[in-house]
């Protein structure tokens, strides 16, 4: 199972996501710090972006997000074309082609507005019992 300061750890550190998907430029991608974290969780996320989301369900409006939920992203309105992590405490984790690993806040006034919903992994309450 994979702790939130792993996850924080990368914003200073992200040599453990090499493999799991780069930009071009060798900066990690979004998908690469939820397969990265998955994984650790003993779940592996294919890297294609559409079978990627398949493996998740889309979670109630009215529902908190919980660590390690998802959250879909729409930088260029209307596609998904951006995820990050749910660390908790009202933050999330995610890597841009230019900032790299950073944190944000999920009222954050820049992303907030593109958000398209949070995800849970189809299995996760399964595999969250079986790491207990």
């Amino acid at each position: 199972m994979i702790t939130k300061e792993e996850l924080i750890d990368l914003v200073r550190d992200p040599s453990p996501l090499k493999g799991y998907g780069e930009y071009p430029n060798g900066q990690p991608n979004c998908l690469s710090i939820v397969r990265w974290a998955y994984e650790r969780c003993g779940v592996k996320l294919p890297s294609d972006y559409l079978l990627f989301l398949a493996e998740f369900r889309k979670i109630k409006e009215d529902t908190k997000p919980e660590f390690l939920d998802a959250i879909a992203i729409c930088l260029r309105f209307p596609f998904v074309d951006h995820i990050g992590i749910c660390l908790g405490d009202g933050k999330f984790i995610h890597a841009g082609r230019k900032a790299g690993v950073v944190i944000n806040r999920l009222d954050d006034e820049s992303l907030s507005p593109r958000f398209a919903g949070f995800m849970r992994h189809r299995k996760r309450d399964e595999w969250m019992r079986l790491s207990q």
